[in-house]
């Protein structure tokens, strides 16, 4: 495995250690590879050419039309591979997408959700599936 050299201010380097303690990590090594490779998995989901899995979960009022979410599942029904729907209070409910297909095609499946009305947050989670 080849060895790199990092040169980090003082300061920066005593934060990075202490969460490195706090996280529970062996070493520099391991928390810089992990590091390295979320910011390789980012940028491949967001800009790459292949496949990116997301899990995307959706916050809305219960009173908001279901409809409209289903609506953009169906649509996107090539893209999501499974979903899960769940009471969460008198409130609110939590749809929960896992969706396959191009990082473009994927940020605009969340984008179209984010714009449905009852909609309160909308979270993911995506990764290029070939990391």
């Amino acid at each position: 495995m080849p060895i790199i050299s990092l040169s980090l201010e003082e300061k920066l380097l005593e934060r990075f250690d202490k969460k490195l303690s706090e996280k529970g990590y062996s070493g520099r090594s391991e928390a810089m590879r992990e590091l390295i490779r979320d910011y390789i998995s980012e940028q491949d989901w967001s800009y790459g050419p292949g496949d990116s899995v997301a899990v995307v979960n959706v916050l809305y009022d219960k009173e908001a039309p279901r409809e409209a979410v289903s609506g953009i599942q169906h649509e996107y029904e090539g893209l999501i591979t499974t979903s899960i729907h769940a009471h969460l209070d008198e409130e609110n409910c939590m749809e929960v997408f896992i969706a396959k297909g191009s990082g473009k095609k994927l940020k605009r499946l969340i984008e179209r959700i984010k714009g449905v009305r009852g909609v309160k947050q909308v979270k993911y989670v995506a990764t290029a599936s070939g990391i």
